[in-house]
């Protein structure tokens, strides 16, 4: 089988993909694409096998895929600057669990580019979950980071000059808003656990 044509089986999995998919049947197929090739299932191009069942959700799916890569394969995920990576898409469509996994697969540091890494919008997954005004989502973003790096990736504004707070309050979530607005000013970190302010 061809990379081009596991990588269409791939996507094609991730399109009928049920809770019953068995990960044997998708390391099956994974091993009949070289090593070598296999990062592409998986970069920060729109469209992999990654990004779609991120968009989607399939905590699972996402997981066996990368777990069947070298590490060294894995950590390039995090060179999509510009692009939208399975993070994003997670976040975008509120799946926090999809995309903790997805940064548990990862080291620490890689973890962190990935987390700061912005889109061709400018915007870092954590615009995309205040947009999505999901507080599960923003909670799993900013769990993988320590309190003066929630601060940081709080600052980081995208294209139209406007923070992850300022995208929370132009999608009326007020809630939310006025939590992580109160977190900045304060110089306060989001507490994960319980949504309040440290």
């Amino acid at each position: 089988m061809s990379q081009s044509s596991a990588q269409k089986k791939l996507k094609e999995l991730v399109n009928e993909y049920r809770v019953s998919l068995r990960a044997h049947k998708l390391l099956k197929l994974i091993s009949r694409i070289p090593k070598e090739h296999r990062f592409r299932l998986v970069s920060a191009k729109p469209e992999t096998a990654l990004t779609e069942a991120a968009y989607r959700g399939h905590t699972k799916f996402c997981v066996t895929l990368l777990r069947s890569l070298p590490s060294c394969d894995r950590a390039k995920l995090v060179n999509g600057e510009g692009k939208s990576t399975a993070v994003h898409q997670a976040a975008n469509r509120g799946h926090w669990k999809t995309l903790s996994a997805i940064l548990s697969c990862l080291k620490t540091e890689e973890q962190l580019q990935l987390l700061f890494c912005q889109d061709e919008s400018g915007e870092t997954a954590l615009h995309h979950a205040a947009r999505d005004g999901n507080i599960d989502t923003v909670r799993a973003l900013l769990g993988f980071l320590k309190p003066e790096q929630q601060l940081k990736l709080l600052s980081v504004q995208n294209k139209s000059h406007q923070s992850a707070t300022q995208v929370a309050a132009e999608a009326q979530h007020m809630e939310l808003e006025k939590i992580l607005s109160k977190s900045q000013q304060k110089g306060l970190s989001f507490d994960c656990m319980t949504s309040k302010i440290r």
